[in-house]
């Protein structure tokens, strides 16, 4: 019994199809499509202070995320962007009492680490960071510079007035 090319072609196709649906990786946090607009409560926690506000994040037309820090008084804390296949971040603004080589470099490593985590990286650790995942938020923590950072995801209805 012979096999046509055409049938190899098909089961190869097939077998090929399967495996990208599979390589699809599932984010923890991110943008839901290219044109999402997504906002989270942030709170950057350490043992003697914090800094919290509203997370706002968008994707750019590259793929990639720009997202921005703002506390309740409108005032930028942190500005950063996300490349298109998350394993990079960019830091572009910091504010002043943040903005220490040392800081900068802790706080663009655990971007970079809760930007690129996967549904698979929940609960592992890794070089000393931790993610998981509670009801609402998403809580990455480095345990090596004992610093935690909470999400929550904010929904439409908090936004509203009550009349």
């Amino acid at each position: 019994m012979k096999t046509s090319p055409t049938k190899y072609f098909l089961l190869s196709s097939l077998l090929l199809f399967c495996v990208t649906l599979h390589a699809q990786k599932h984010y923890i946090v991110g943008c839901a499509d290219s044109t999402a607009r997504q906002e989270y409560k942030m709170n950057i926690g350490v043992k003697d202070a914090d800094v919290s506000g509203i997370l706002v994040m968008k994707s750019d037309s590259d793929g990639g995320i720009k997202c921005a820090l703002m506390n309740e008084f409108g005032i930028s804390a942190l500005n950063f962007s996300v490349s298109s296949d998350r394993r990079k971040v960019e830091l572009v603004s910091v504010i002043s009492f943040l903005d220490k080589w040392y800081i900068r470099k802790v706080l663009k490593s655990d971007l970079e680490y809760l930007f690129s985590a996967t549904e698979d990286d929940l609960e592992k650790e890794n070089h000393s960071k931790v993610i998981r995942r509670d009801d609402t938020s998403v809580i990455l923590e480095n345990k090596k510079y004992n610093i935690t950072y909470t999400l929550e995801e904010l929904k439409d209805k908090d936004y509203e007035v009550a009349q």
